[in-house]
């Protein structure tokens, strides 16, 4: 928000999402959460799910994994399904695909 040289008032903070909509359901505040936790964790409310309106940020995300497992075969079988599924999941979502990149962390 910053970046867009907005600025937000945080009421209350809370440690877990069902505890915030549960918050929400009995006060006017109101929670960003990711879209697809939100239609589960709201089930049981009857808080109204809407977009969020502006362009989120672009998220980097990361692969970790302990140097003695570099050449595992079944690390390295696991690494290439997450990957495959970021990468599908980006081209359901019409964006580039983009080429991940591994870092091997000890």
């Amino acid at each position: 928000l910053s970046r867009q040289g907005l600025r937000r008032q945080i009421g209350l903070r809370c440690r877990h999402y069902f505890a915030a909509c549960r918050v929400v359901s009995q006060t006017d505040m109101l929670l960003t959460m990711p879209q697809q936790y939100a239609r589960v964790a709201n089930q049981h409310f009857d808080n109204v799910l809407h977009d969020f309106p502006l362009s989120p940020a672009q998220l980097d995300a990361h692969l970790y994994w302990h140097a003695a497992m570099e050449d595992d075969p079944a690390n390295q079988w696991l690494r290439a399904r997450i990957i495959d599924a970021v990468q599908r999941e980006l081209a359901n979502l019409g964006l580039p695909p983009g080429s991940p990149e591994t870092e091997t962390q000890a």
